[in-house]
């Protein structure tokens, strides 16, 4: 669910805080930080 959340937020810098701290919780936050920055 939250891959979508990134695509729409991609440009923000809370995006990108917000999206690394869930995808820790998920255990893959470098794959999902790495995608926010795209």
């Amino acid at each position: 669910m939250f891959p979508i959340a990134i695509i729409f937020c991609n440009w923000s810098a809370y995006a990108i805080y917000f999206t690394s701290n869930t995808a820790k919780a998920m255990g893959g936050s470098v794959i999902y930080t790495d995608f926010a920055w795209i």
